[in-house]
């Protein structure tokens, strides 16, 4: 599992930008608040703040925790102007986003009970 700061530095470390810690931080915690809620089913958490969480593990757990990176690279090219990239990193964000939430429903299947009937 990927914490905050983790997250912010291999983005950083891919597309050098100006845009604050702060507002990648905001951006994540929007997402994992999100995610919390629509796919986890969870109570919404607290939002995040910079730099005191930076040590806070995110919820989506190894392999599916490149979405926060992937989410954060198209908001950094849509902040930027980069409208094509952060197209093709929404795309990329949601097939990722997609394949977790269909492991979700394998894992979290319920056990057949006897046999189906019409």
């Amino acid at each position: 599992m990927s914490t905050l700061g983790e997250v912010i530095a291999r983005v950083d470390a891919i597309i050098p930008n100006l845009i604050s810690e702060t507002d990648k931080c905001r951006w994540l915690s929007a997402l994992d608040g999100q995610l919390a809620a629509e796919t986890l089913t969870e109570e919404v958490p607290d939002g995040y703040a910079w730099p005191e969480d930076t040590d806070k593990v995110l919820r989506i757990p190894n392999p599916w925790d490149e979405i926060y990176d992937v989410y954060l690279l198209a908001l950094i090219h849509e902040a930027l102007g980069e409208l094509t990239e952060y197209n093709a990193m929404q795309e990329v964000f949601n097939d990722a986003l997609g394949g977790y939430r269909r492991y979700l429903r394998r894992r979290d299947c319920p056990a057949v009970l006897g046999q189906f009937r019409t």
